[in-house]
């Protein structure tokens, strides 16, 4: 639920900010002859609207680069997750390696829609930021109130014997 409660306010963002993406002139296919780059006295001036040709969905979605939303549900997804891991399995030299494993997964995952032409590097870096940091309010206010800090039965409450059988012992009876 959480998941999808970022990927909305993701989108909203998206939609409200409208930045276009770097492959944006290539979506749109302008046409060239509507386009003036100069003013009545020879002088270079600001471009207001670009006539495209295209006018499919592609077009609408070359208007929503920022933030990445790629970058942001991956960088939430593996910032639970590993507060999660790191929570449950603290002593254990798998998890780091599982860890390590998904931060590279979120990192490549982001730099590629750079490589793809698809957003800008600060489009990845806010996507990023605000992944993380609802990947930690996710972890303050479910993970620790889910899974308290000792998750493991303590040897003195009476929840099993020496073998984690549960029963009662010669103590409760």
């Amino acid at each position: 639920i959480i998941f999808w409660f970022v990927f909305i306010i993701d989108l909203l963002i998206k939609l409200s900010v409208g930045e276009l993406r770097p492959n944006f002139i290539a979506v749109c296919k302008p046409n060239w002859s509507e386009i003036n780059c100069t003013d009545s006295n020879g002088n270079m001036q600001y471009i207001p609207h670009i006539p495209c040709t295209e006018t499919s969905w592609t077009l609408q979605k070359a208007r929503t680069s920022f933030p990445s939303g790629h970058a942001s549900l991956s960088a939430f997804s593996v910032t639970v997750i590993i507060l999660y891991l790191h929570k449950m399995f603290p002593k254990s030299s798998l998890r780091v390696l599982v860890q390590l494993l998904l931060v590279m997964f979120a990192y490549y995952m982001g730099i590629s829609r750079v490589w793809d032409h698809m957003h800008h590097w600060w489009d990845v870096a806010a996507g990023f930021a605000f992944g993380i940091i609802w990947g930690y309010v996710v972890k303050t206010h479910v993970l620790d109130n889910c899974f308290p800090s000792d998750h493991r039965a303590s040897e003195n409450d009476n929840h099993g014997d020496e073998n984690g059988r549960l029963g009662y012992n010669e103590e409760t009876v």
